[in-house]
C-alpha cells in the first residue's frame, strides 16, 4: 500500500468513524479508517471490486453523500480495507468534509 500513500494528492487523517455505504446490491455500515478530500480507506465484511462504483455517506453534519470507485482491496483478519477514490466532490461536499476534518484535526488540516 505505501505506492498509494505516494500517489495521493490529499493528507489523509487516521479516524475510526462509522459510515453507510452502498455498491449495487447491499447497504453496509462500518469504519472509515481514514479520510481525506479526495477518498477515504473503510472496512467491509465483503471485498468489493477493483473500480466498482459504491455510494458512501460521512457523518458530518449534515452527512455528506458521495460517490466514489473502489481503488485496491485487500484481505484484514475477518475484514476487508478498501481505498475509495472520491469520483466528484462538489464545493459544498469539500467544504463540508474540510470544516469536519478540521473540528477534529484542526493542526493538521490547511
Amino acid at each position: 500500500m505505501e505506492n498509494h500513500r505516494k500517489k495521493r494528492k490529499h493528507e489523509r487523517v487516521d479516524t475510526l468513524l462509522e459510515a453507510t455505504f452502498s455498491d449495487a446490491e447491499r447497504m453496509y455500515i462500518d469504519n472509515i479508517l481514514n479520510l481525506s478530500l479526495g477518498g477515504a480507506c473503510v472496512e467491509c465484511h465483503k471485498p468489493l471490486e477493483k473500480a466498482e462504483s459504491i455510494t458512501i455517506i460521512i457523518p458530518t453534519y449534515p452527512p455528506v453523500k458521495i460517490n466514489a470507485r473502489v481503488r485496491w482491496c485487500v484481505k484484514n483478519g475477518l475484514k476487508y480495507k478498501i481505498g475509495l477514490e472520491f469520483s466528484e466532490v462538489k464545493p459544498d461536499q469539500k467544504r463540508a468534509l474540510l470544516e469536519f476534518m478540521r473540528t477534529f484535526f484542526w493542526d493538521r488540516i490547511n
